[in-house]
């Protein structure tokens, strides 16, 4: 009985497939891509959205949270590699079976490969290209910006959401499921006047509204938090703007008065903190302005 056992145990699977033991000569990381960055930087950059240079310098910077050490047993995966692969991920969303074929490396691995390098390219680059304004300057100069080159006043984003088809997640029912009939998630983006992201939410499920992504969303109390002093100084600056280019009209002035004694006085009613003090300084503020913009047209008289 135990020859016959043991002639009925299966063979022991080897450690490692042979054609992935061939990673550092046969891959398109170590074939493919040194000869595209050679001789032709036209398509490396097609292949992996990024030139050259940006390559590199993308590379210099998340090596350090993303290298791995060699052991006994095996080479460690190189960060060139698996910031290569996840590039390559992002701009193809190629299946994690295909590209452990292309890079040689097991499509287990590769699943942990991605998330990793994804959460160092944030890491690394969220700073310089995914800040949000922290202080009245900062607003300002996105208002500016939206008006001298978009025409825009006290405008300080456009917000758009963005829906991404997703597998429907275990024992969620419809929470994903949304009004064209697929399960998604939902991205919330505010940008500014070059296109550039200053704030990104993420993850809320398909069947919200956009009115229900933006209620749970901090931006908007942080927003309501601030507004009378951003709205003052946009009101501020745009005006100055609109001087310095003779494009100033009544009706624009009118209108963002309005709009800044409205906003003021619904803020204040909402969190209870309206006073006399308040409403006089509003009024005297509405009336200088009148008066100005009077005097400007010739067109103050007795009454």
């Amino acid at each position: 009985m135990c020859i016959i056992n043991r002639r009925r145990r299966a063979k022991k699977r080897a450690w490692i497939r042979s054609w992935l033991a061939r990673r550092e000569k046969e891959s398109v990381y170590h074939r493919l891509l040194k000869e595209l960055s050679v001789e032709d930087h036209e398509t490396m950059k097609n292949w992996i959205r990024l030139d050259k240079d940006q390559y590199h310098k993308l590379l210099q910077l998340v090596t350090p949270l993303i290298a791995k050490k060699d052991t006994r047993m095996r080479k460690a995966v190189t960060a060139g590699e698996r910031l290569t692969l996840t590039l390559r991920y992002l701009a193809t969303g190629e299946s994690h079976a295909s590209l452990g074929c292309q890079f040689r490396i097991s499509h287990n691995l590769i699943s942990s490969i991605i998330p990793s390098v994804c959460r160092a390219i944030y890491q690394v680059l969220k700073q310089q290209f995914l800040r949000f304004p922290t202080n009245q300057s900062e607003w300002q100069e996105v208002a500016n910006n939206y008006f001298t080159q978009w025409h825009f006043p006290m405008c300080i984003g456009a917000l758009d959401g963005k829906r991404v088809l997703i597998s429907k997640p275990p024992r969620s029912g419809s929470e994903y499921y949304d009004y064209k009939g697929h399960f998604t998630l939902i991205m919330m983006a505010l940008v500014d006047a070059n296109c550039n992201f200053m704030y990104v939410d993420v993850g809320a499920s398909g069947r919200a509204s956009d009115s229900g992504v933006w209620d749970r969303c901090g931006l908007k109390d942080a927003l309501e938090k601030a507004r009378p002093i951003i709205i003052l100084h946009i009101f501020i600056s745009t005006v100055t703007i609109s001087f310095m280019q003779h494009t100033v009209t009544t009706s624009t002035i009118t209108i963002i008065i309005l709009y800044i004694f409205i906003s003021t006085v619904t803020i204040s009613f909402m969190q209870h903190t309206v006073t006399t003090s308040t409403i006089t300084i509003i009024i005297l503020y509405i009336f200088i302005s009148t008066v100005t913009i009077s005097f400007m047209q010739h067109t103050v008289t007795y009454s």
